[in-house]
Formats: structure tokens, sequence, C-alpha cells
């Protein structure tokens, strides 16, 4: 689901996810949103693949392994696409300042 913005999309998300299981239905959900599968991950069983970038690019082992992923591909594949390392750099940055930011307002 798309939406306006990031609170919208995520709150019309989990509503969504919650009312239909609690409807018996089967859902499968393919989402690279986190923060939704953290808040529905006591609903849902969550899966993953493993990734890698090399030098031919994204490589999926394509075996599903339970859990939410922790793996980070999106600044990597820039850096393969030879994004300007300005870019990059900027990138892990930002990075770094939102887990900064995450890890401060959990506490």
């Amino acid at each position: 689901m798309s939406g306006t913005n990031y609170i919208e999309r995520l709150a019309a998300s989990e509503a969504i996810l919650e009312y239909l299981i609690k409807r018996n239905c089967l859902v499968v959900v393919a989402t690279h949103d986190l923060d939704l599968a953290g808040k529905l991950h006591h609903t849902y069983r969550c899966y993953h693949f493993t990734d890698r970038v090399t030098e031919d690019g994204l490589n999926f082992d394509y075996k599903l392994k339970e859990g939410i992923t922790r793996t980070r591909n999106a600044v990597k594949l820039l850096d393969h696409l030879n994004y300007p390392h300005q870019i990059v750099e900027k990138a892990t940055s930002n990075i770094a300042d939102f887990m900064d930011k995450d890890f401060e307002e959990s506490k």
C-alpha cells in the first residue's frame, strides 16, 4: 500500500492486515517496510531471503529464512551502479544518523 505520507501508510497498512487476519483469511504480504513487519510480527510469521551485492549485481539465495531481514542493500546497490561517491557517502552517513536518532528515541 502506498500513501500520502509515512504515518498514514503505516497506519492504514496495519489496519488492513489486522482486519484480514481477524476474518480467518489466508494472507500473504510482501513488503520492504521493516516498520510494518515489526509491528505485525506477533500476528504474522515473517520470512525473508538473504541477498548479497557482488560485482554481478544483487544476488539472492532464494531460501526462505524465518524472521525479519537484518541486511541492507540499497546503498551497496547505489555504489555498484556507480552513483557518485558523494551520494553513497551521504547515504551511508544518513543511515548512521537515522539509527542514532531511533536509538535516542527508544530510550
